[in-house]
C-alpha cells in the first residue's frame, strides 16, 4: 500500500476539522460514543478554530470553558454542535484536576502518520 500524500492527508483533516466545530472536556474514556462528558454549573462545548493543515497535521484551539470544582478533565472531545451533535472521536490531553471552578482553553492536535 502507498503512503498518502500531504495533498491528501490535508483534504481528509479539513474534512474531519469542517464537521468537527465544537471540543467537549471529558472526565473519563468517551470511548465511541461521547461518554463521560463533563457536566455542571457553566460548563458547555466551546467552539473550536483550526489553523492550516501542513506535513499532515493540524491544530485547533478551542475557546475558553469553565470547569466546575471537583471534575478532572482527561480527554477531549470532538463533536459537531454544541449540544447535541455527532461523536467524531477523542483526543488525548494531559489529566487536569480542578479543586475549584476555573477555566481550560483545549489544544487539539491532528495528525495523518504514514504506515512503516
Amino acid at each position: 500500500m502507498s503512503n498518502f500524500l500531504n495533498a491528501a492527508k490535508a483534504t481528509m483533516l479539513d474534512a474531519l476539522a469542517a464537521q468537527a466545530g465544537f471540543v467537549g472536556l471529558h472526565t473519563g474514556d468517551p470511548g465511541t460514543t461521547g461518554a463521560n462528558e463533563m457536566t455542571g454549573t457553566g460548563y458547555a462545548r466551546a467552539a473550536v478554530t483550526w489553523g492550516a493543515t501542513a506535513n499532515g497535521a493540524k491544530q485547533g484551539v478551542g475557546a475558553k470553558q469553565t470547569v466546575p470544582a471537583g471534575k478532572t478533565v482527561v480527554q477531549l472531545g470532538m463533536w459537531s454542535a454544541a449540544t447535541g451533535g455527532t461523536f467524531l472521536g477523542p483526543l488525548d490531553c494531559p489529566d487536569e484536576a480542578y479543586t475549584s471552578a476555573g477555566d481550560y482553553t483545549a489544544t487539539l492536535n491532528l495528525a495523518l502518520t504514514d504506515a512503516a
